[in-house]
């Protein structure tokens, strides 16, 4: 899994240089755009490993205060902005710039930005993914929606477990861990919040985070 998108750097300067010296700017402009995903694809793997075993050995800094939920998610959104345009999928997200959480600020960024991937990455072409966010039960609800593949109902039972083999390609051939899923839900458990997943076959999948109202 590490080693697919390191390759995607091996003779990087070459090619560049191999095609600016045959003016061949649309291959040049499709390079760009594999060695931009696959970095994307090394770092969130690479993050997600590094929490996952500080977690194991139960010294995953964890400092909760008071976050603005559409900071983040536009933060996150940003960051796959690229990425879902190469798809042609709808990023939307409908947040009220007040409404806040209690919550360790690097988790929910983690948190966010597993879901978002795993919903671009199940979405076809011409998609949309949405995130929304509001106060129900004293608590704050932040569903991330998308109109993708969605999955079998026995599969959602396993969804969060990390399993080998469990994680299938994406719309467009990506490659998944399957821990991704697995340190969500651990790091919304730490968070004294709750994640629940919905989908059903060829009409997406919804996934639906509760965390504790700002103090």
């Amino acid at each position: 899994d590490l080693r697919k998108p390191a390759l995607a750097f091996r003779g990087i300067t070459e090619k560049v240089n191999y095609l600016l010296k045959e003016q061949d700017f649309e291959r040049l402009n499709k390079l760009g755009t594999t060695i931009e995903q696959e970095a994307l694809s090394l770092n969130r793997l690479t993050d997600n490993l590094l929490n996952w075993a500080l977690m194991q050995r139960d010294v995953l800094p964890h400092q909760p205060s008071n976050i603005k939920v559409k900071i983040i998610v536009n933060e996150i959104m940003d960051l796959f902005q690229s990425i879902a345009d190469n798809k042609n999928i709808q990023l939307q997200s409908s947040i009220d710039s007040n409404l806040e959480v209690l919550a360790d600020p690097d988790a929910l960024r983690i948190i966010i930005r597993n879901l978002i991937d795993n919903a671009i990455k199940y979405t076809p072409h011409g998609g949309t993914v949405e995130i929304e966010a509001e106060v129900q039960n004293n608590q704050v609800q932040i569903n991330i929606i998308d109109d993708g593949i969605g999955m079998e109902r026995h599969k959602l039972q396993s969804i969060f477990l990390l399993q080998k083999d469990k994680s299938k390609r994406g719309t467009a051939g990506e490659k998944g861990t399957g821990l991704g899923l697995h340190l969500v839900e651990e790091l919304i458990k730490i968070n004294k919040g709750s994640i629940k997943a919905m989908s059903q076959l060829g009409q997406g999948t919804s996934f639906n985070i509760a965390l504790p109202i700002a103090k």
